[in-house]
């Protein structure tokens, strides 16, 4: 009030006589919320307030548009360096192991269900995934592997080899198939086992078959 409202007229100190009247005639004295706020202030004001939103604002959007150019950038780059959809396929064949393996805690025993509705819906599940072991159903993980899972492990390998840059792999290129049909099944798989995803390379017809296990992670 002091040093900044009363300097510059913006507000005044409460003389003796008001005071008075205040109390005489029991005007209820409060805070005025809006007080200082944009529409207290002149238009004068207001207008270069808007101008200096308008221009953070606008130092936004120029940050925005340079991340994008830059992301458009490196995507145009990245395909400047993509193998042709043969060469893709061979060097992802020789890069990808036979096998990937997962490890997921195991739903124990006394948390699962084992009222026959449940192994009724196990048994769907075990059979839409296409697993069993020995017959058997098996043994439910806490999550699940889904095919990003396993996009995510094949680019590990890929940034092993140096060839990340080289060829383009999105989740959507690999899928979970039925073991012996070559059927699609389950986008994510969520009990302990062995399965068969296909890897599929754009612009190139066959695709690459390997093997995922999932195993019990060590307590």
């Amino acid at each position: 009030m002091r040093n900044h409202y009363y300097p510059r007229h913006i507000a005044a100190y409460v003389t003796m006589v008001e005071a008075k009247d205040i109390k005489r005639n029991s005007i209820m004295v409060e805070r005025d919320v809006l007080f200082g706020r944009d529409v207290d202030k002149p238009t004068s004001e207001r207008v270069k307030l808007a101008a200096r939103k308008a221009k953070e604002v606008t130092k936004v959007d120029i940050q925005m548009m340079a991340v994008s150019a830059e992301r458009q950038c490196t995507a145009t780059s990245r395909l400047a360096n993509a193998l042709q959809p043969e060469d893709a396929f061979k060097a992802l064949s020789d890069a990808i192991p036979p096998r990937l393996d997962f490890y997921r805690a195991v739903i124990s025993a006394p948390e699962a269900s084992t009222s026959p509705e449940s192994e009724r819906d196990e048994a769907k599940a075990a059979q839409a995934s296409g697993n069993t072991v020995e017959g058997k159903l098996a043994t439910n993980i806490y999550g699940s592997v889904s095919a990003a899972d396993v996009a995510g492990a094949v680019r590990a390998v890929l940034q092993q080899k140096d060839l990340a840059g080289r060829i383009v792999l999105e989740d959507s290129d690999i899928k979970f198939i039925r073991a012996g049909t070559g059927e699609d099944a389950a986008d994510r798989v969520k009990q302990i086992g062995e399965y068969v995803v296909e890897v599929k390379v754009k612009g190139h017809e066959e695709a690459i078959r390997r093997k995922v296990r999932v195993l019990a992670e060590a307590a």
